[in-house]
């Protein structure tokens, strides 16, 4: 199958198939849309351990953040640089 035609049924919703666990990427997606950043890894990453909703610090400075609209491509780098390069430190 091509990919145009992938690309094509991906915008219809699907019969029988729902797969929860990608319901972590639509937010994503969300996030990305409404704060204009890049989907950069960082970036990604960040947004990743947001919806996880594991980390509380990080939560309450993004819904600050997203609440205010201030986040933008340097404060995304400095949350996760405090936030999430714990987790590359190994």
């Amino acid at each position: 199958m091509k990919l145009s035609m992938l690309l094509a049924r991906a915008d219809e919703p699907a019969a029988e198939t729902h797969f929860p666990e990608l319901d972590a990427f639509d937010r994503i997606r969300t996030l990305l849309t409404a704060t204009g950043l890049r989907p950069t890894p960082s970036v990604y990453e960040l947004f990743w351990r947001y919806i996880e909703d594991k980390n509380h610090e990080l939560s309450r400075a993004l819904d600050f953040a997203l609440a205010m609209k201030t986040l933008d491509a340097r404060m995304a780098a400095s949350l996760h640089g405090v936030h999430c390069a714990k987790w590359h430190d190994d």
